[in-house]
């Protein structure tokens, strides 16, 4: 049951963290990004 209660979060989560991944670049690909203010 908890799980079933969990399982939404737990695709958001995925789903987020697969779309930071294509709209990061690597950083070996380029500059790394540095955050100013």
């Amino acid at each position: 049951v908890q799980l079933m209660q969990a399982l939404p979060y737990i695709l958001t989560v995925i789903l987020l963290a697969g779309f930071i991944g294509k709209a990061i670049p690597p950083r070996a690909g380029g500059v790394p990004y540095v955050k100013e203010r």
